[in-house]
């Protein structure tokens, strides 16, 4: 479940970067999202 969460994260972050502009909102999603594939591994 995890991977399509980051299929929708990728593309979000390039768009951000892009921008120039802090991800202040995929910053938190991140961290959620890595901290139980971290527990997990």
């Amino acid at each position: 479940m995890l991977v399509p969460a980051l299929l929708l994260l990728a593309p979000l972050a390039g768009c951000s970067q892009s921008e120039d502009k802090p991800p202040e909102i995929i910053r938190p999603v991140l961290s959620v999202v890595i901290e139980p594939r971290t527990i997990q591994t």
